[in-house]
């Protein structure tokens, strides 16, 4: 390894020093005020002090919603955040959780650069693959929309996975190997976006049934279907500790806030000549697949006279081709029927399409190169012409996004509220601030004006529960540690029911003093926890119990750790003492 890199020291120090200038424009700049940044950054100081305190997978949030809580970790993936508080923080001890944030953007850019690098090495030469990591880590839909505009930090993290899943399903293809990086990395992308996965799962079902078909013998076929299907299931039990509760409690919570036209994937198709529901979005869109196409169609030209390995074919062709049918009309009763309407935005297949972009662009930059100076030099020229201003076109559709969320950024001064996102709500809860919210806001706010008023309803409804506490259990305290626990402090006069400045949500639990587990109330006037305690001095242990979508998924992802190690043990033991060459099935 040392060697290798001693032999592309060029292309390690150039890649050092982009990382570092990346790494330095964030740290400056800080967190842009993207459409996420109200959630992401309250969002990373709580998982961080929880973190750090001993809970390394914080699912509730005491501080959040102003003293009420937030469930949101039980919902939204958690690697982002797992990042933030260990290579992010490492970055910058210290500093501000804006600051730290940001470094961590830019770092999940680099390492999915590093990905791709991985990916593209299986296909071009290492200055070539690490010319693509370049362009794959920062194209338009994936950095300057996932970071600047929409800062969907899940979604940013899914690109890291996104080329080592397709690297793993060439190598079990090809080479009948590669089944962990395949397991391994269905999991990390699983714990990073389930939305991303959801469009990835379509992708790469889609993919292995050509693969599939394109063997001869049904047996050969039914083998292949088995090495994907061991693999993948492995990948998904190993993440199914996050998206088993996640998938499991939503009906304990409020996602039907985002039953709205505006999260209605129809009416997002492009092609279906209906008026689009954000011009300004869809015209970023547009751009960015006229750009993948465009590349796919001139790296194609450009390939087509050579010997070109099939797997490249695969990867050039086949996520381009995925978007434009997904992000167009002709997909309409998928998005209207089937459950891939739980992306929201046929445009989130945008993160698929650019895999196709990426390569796409070596195959050309590479082509150009080589072509500059002879006879092939107007062709090579025009290509890329074509492909610079398709590019540019692209990123200065966006740039004023960019430059307003950054300089937004600046005014607000890394500062937030403790804030959670509405969707994750108990519906009670929401219910209360919803019907203020209604009273309050009209057509003039603008859509972020909106949320910051519901907000506003949300502090007045802690408030309003922080002064029931009082009332009910003056001189009271509720204080919050790590592990989903808070300790209650009361000394009553009389026995009576206390109201807690607790979101209401059915697996709240308190340990009395004579040990028994008491399942708290609700009280609906303000949609916050209840509990019944005696009169006197009394300490109250109150915690959320282990739910059981949380139980079943602990238990899978269990099993799946041990199947992989123990796969792993017995190939090394299978190595040392029994015969010299490894049978084709197994474990790799």
């Amino acid at each position: 390894m040392i060697q290798a890199i001693k032999s592309h020291r060029r292309l390690v120090a150039f890649a050092s020093l982009l990382s570092l200038g990346l790494l330095i424009f964030h740290g400056l700049s800080g967190t842009p005020e993207g459409n996420s940044y109200k959630y992401n950054l309250p969002w990373f100081d709580a998982f961080y002090s929880a973190f750090w305190q001993g809970d390394l997978y914080p699912r509730f949030s005491p501080e959040l919603w102003y003293g009420m809580g937030a469930l949101d970790f039980y919902f939204y993936g958690p690697l982002p955040f797992w990042i933030a508080s260990t290579l992010g923080a490492a970055t910058c001890p210290g500093c501000e959780t804006g600051t730290i944030f940001s470094l961590t953007g830019a770092w999940i850019i680099i390492l999915s650069g590093i990905a791709f690098f991985a990916f593209a090495q299986r296909f071009f030469a290492r200055h070539w693959a690490g010319f693509g990591a370049i362009v794959y880590a920062l194209l338009p839909y994936h950095y300057v929309a996932d970071w600047y505009d929409r800062q969907a930090v899940g979604e940013l993290t899914a690109y890291i996975f996104i080329p080592l899943i397709a690297l793993a399903v060439t190598k079990l293809i090809e080479d009948r190997k590669g089944g962990v990086l395949f397991a391994l990395s269905v999991a990390g992308l699983a714990f990073s976006h389930l939305p991303s996965t959801l469009i990835v799962g379509h992708f790469i079902a889609a993919i292995i049934i050509w693969a599939v078909l394109q063997q001869e013998q049904w047996a050969a076929r039914l083998e292949m279907l088995v090495r994907f299907g061991v693999w993948g299931l492995l990948g998904i039990a190993l993440s199914a500790m996050y998206w088993v509760p996640a998938l499991g409690l939503l009906n304990t919570v409020s996602p039907d806030m985002l039953a709205t036209d505006y999260y209605r994937a129809t009416g997002w198709l492009l092609l279906d000549g209906v008026p689009e529901i954000s011009p300004e979005t869809s015209l970023f869109v547009k751009a960015c697949l006229i750009l993948i196409v465009a590349t796919t169609l001139i790296a194609a030209l450009i390939l087509r006279n050579g010997k070109t390995p099939s797997a490249l074919w695969l990867w050039i062709i086949g996520p381009s081709l995925f978007a434009f049918f997904f992000m167009t009309v002709f997909s309409y009763p998928i998005w209207k029927f089937w459950i891939l309407n739980k992306v929201q935005f046929p445009w989130r297949t945008l993160i698929v399409g650019e895999l196709s972009l990426a390569l796409g662009s070596i195959v050309i930059a590479r082509y150009v190169v080589q072509n500059w100076r002879d006879s092939q030099r107007l062709r090579a020229q025009l290509f890329a012409a074509i492909s610079v201003a398709l590019l540019g076109a692209a990123y200065l559709v966006q740039a004023p996004r960019m430059v307003q969320t950054i300089e937004d950024s600046a005014v607000r001064a890394g500062t937030f509220e403790p804030v959670g996102t509405p969707e994750y709500v108990p519906p009670r809860t929401l219910e209360l601030a919803l019907e203020r919210f209604r009273a309050v806001a009209n057509d003039s706010h603008t859509s972020e004006e909106r949320f910051y008023l519901f907000f506003d309803e949300m502090k007045q409804s802690a408030e309003t529960a922080h002064q029931a506490f009082q009332t009910d259990a003056p001189g009271g305290s509720l204080t919050a540690h790590p592990h989903n626990r808070l300790t209650l402090q009361t000394n009553l006069e009389q026995a009576a029911t206390v109201r807690l400045p607790l979101a209401a949500w059915p697996y709240w639990r308190a340990q009395m003093a004579d040990g028994r587990i008491v399942e708290l109330g609700s009280d609906e006037a303000l949609g916050v926890a209840t509990l019944s305690l005696p009169a006197g001095p009394a300490q109250t242990s109150i915690y959320i119990a282990q739910t059981p979508p949380e139980k079943l998924g602990s238990m899978l992802s269990l099993a799946a750790l041990i199947l992989l190690f123990g796969g792993f043990a017995a190939r090394q033991l299978r190595f040392k003492f029994g015969a010299e060459k490894p049978l084709a099935t197994s474990l790799r």
